[in-house]
């Protein structure tokens, strides 16, 4: 009843703001392409037509042809998959990493805490992409090794607010309560710590997606992202970009893609961060 209550209301300030809505809706589309991929266009990604090379857009090639004369519109559909891929991959491994430790460091303080709060330093003083460029580097080019790359790059990002929360949330009377009658440290953190952060790791994690998407691209840009045959926006972007006097809807369409994508996932994280947000009053 309570929760259902709080729950509508949520619901309702987040529908409330626009741009919210809108951010909302460009990622639900974006999830859709990236599941459906090729299958919604009649063209093949990988099929080359000497004769069509260096189409501009048309009724037949919504969005052209490249140097190869393959269908830019069926690419973008089939590069989707690995943009949003690597999105979520690798912020799903700073989520989780990130939170693990931002707990157990946060909770049990001690040498533990200064340990990994100092190499957590030490990783944020880096810029992220020459800090994703080096572990790239070094692992070698697979799409595996850029999940872990990009997601070791944003790990002090979910680190430092869940840390931060947990030192706040482990003086509370119901946390002192619950350690008074015997709970342990790991029920204690599932059934107390965690769930009163969630709401700020929703949002953290939304913002964390959108960066991931630029680091992947940018990464893409430099030549050590997603490994050939595999093709992502960032990827695709690259290559148009020395023919953009000649054809320049090569780079144009996936640079559109990547800032549709990259500016609804800050709209959906800045409405969630409204929405649950119970200090923000909705009029």
């Amino acid at each position: 009843m309570k929760y259902e209550s709080n729950f509508r209301k949520t619901v309702k300030k987040f529908f409330r703001r626009k741009l919210a809505v809108v951010g909302l809706v460009i990622c639900l589309v974006m999830l859709f392409v990236a599941i459906m991929g090729p299958s919604l266009s009649s063209y093949s990604p990988s099929e080359t037509v000497v004769e069509d090379r260096y189409q501009p857009p048309s009724s037949v090639h919504l969005f052209g042809t490249d140097d190869l004369g393959r269908d830019m519109f069926a690419r973008i559909l089939d590069g989707a998959r690995i943009t949003v891929a690597v999105g979520v991959g690798s912020t799903c491994i700073a989520l989780v990493a990130g939170t693990l430790l931002g707990l157990l460091a946060g909770f049990f303080g001690g040498v533990f805490d200064t340990v990994i709060s100092c190499f957590m330093d030490a990783l944020w003083a880096f810029p992220a992409i020459i800090l994703a460029l080096a572990i790239n580097t070094v692992l070698g080019p697979s799409l595996l090794n850029i999940f872990i790359a990009i997601g070791v790059v944003y790990i002090p990002d979910f680190f430092r607010i869940v840390r931060s929360r947990t030192i706040t949330i482990r003086e509370l009377e119901y946390v002192i309560g619950a350690r008074a009658i015997g709970q342990n440290s790991i029920s204690i953190l599932w059934h107390y710590v965690l769930p009163n952060m969630s709401s700020t790791l929703i949002v953290q994690t939304t913002l964390c997606c959108a960066k991931a998407v630029i680091a992947e691209a940018s990464l893409s840009f430099l030549g050590l992202g997603v490994p050939l045959p595999m093709a992502s926006w960032g990827s695709m972007l690259k290559s148009g970009y020395p023919l953009l006097e000649r054809a320049p809807w090569l780079s144009l369409f996936p640079g559109i893609c990547i800032m549709l994508l990259v500016l609804g996932l800050n709209f959906l994280g800045d409405g969630l961060r409204d929405a649950l947000d119970v200090r923000i009053r909705d009029d």
